[in-house]
């Protein structure tokens, strides 16, 4: 009673046929990649060309006057962007669920606000920040 989320997990897994799964793709000329290894080069590669700059014209430079910067974070939109967070989801590339930060108490919020605006003042991420993680879906 009162607990639909192993309701709606049982009725999902009560009448599920099996399927199989085709992870094959296809690489830029139209042949058909089976290998692991293969697959995983191409996801790859699609990837890079996905996020790959085509525009060779440099980026402009802008000049940072210290007096006229943005002002920094406040606590409140730290708490604010913690208190939107799901629960149940999936936690990122870090392995921190929404459910711990939200849990973190006042030093958690502090210490993840702290960071927020030594990157904003600094302008450089943490590379764990830039990095990005593909899980592929097959359909069924």
């Amino acid at each position: 009673m009162h607990n639909s989320r192993e309701f709606f997990k049982a009725a999902k897994n009560f009448d599920r046929k099996t399927a199989t799964r085709n992870s094959n793709i296809k690489d830029k000329d139209g042949k058909l990649l089976t290998q692991s290894a293969e697959i995983k080069g191409r996801w790859r590669e699609f990837a890079e060309e996905l996020y790959e700059n085509t525009d060779h014209d440099p980026p402009p430079i802008i000049e940072v006057n210290p007096s006229t910067s943005e002002p920094s974070i406040l606590l409140e939109e730290i708490e604010q962007a913690i208190s939107k967070l799901g629960n149940n989801k999936s936690p990122g590339i870090d392995g921190i669920p929404a459910e711990l930060l939200k849990a973190s108490g006042t030093a958690g919020r502090q210490m993840l606000w702290n960071i927020c605006n030594r990157i904003w003042e600094t302008g450089e991420w943490p590379e764990d920040w830039v990095s990005s993680v593909f899980i592929t879906i097959p359909k069924i």
